[in-house]
């Protein structure tokens, strides 16, 4: 009984793994929300700021 307690306890995750899984879905929505952006970006002609460095070579 104790072995399976400990084991659950130890699988489960950490605060602090709490809190890195979270900063990594921030990143990966600020990402996907990024890429949504580029193809309008590409499409329109350059006006003040270069934005050539967001599109996909070709």
């Amino acid at each position: 009984m104790s072995k399976e307690i400990r084991h659950k306890a130890e699988t489960l995750p950490t605060p602090r793994d709490i809190d890195i899984i979270d900063q990594l879905n921030k990143d990966i929505i600020d990402e996907e929300n990024l890429s949504k952006h580029k193809a309008h970006i590409c499409l329109e002609p350059n006006y003040e700021r270069d934005y050539k460095y967001l599109c996909p070579e070709g």
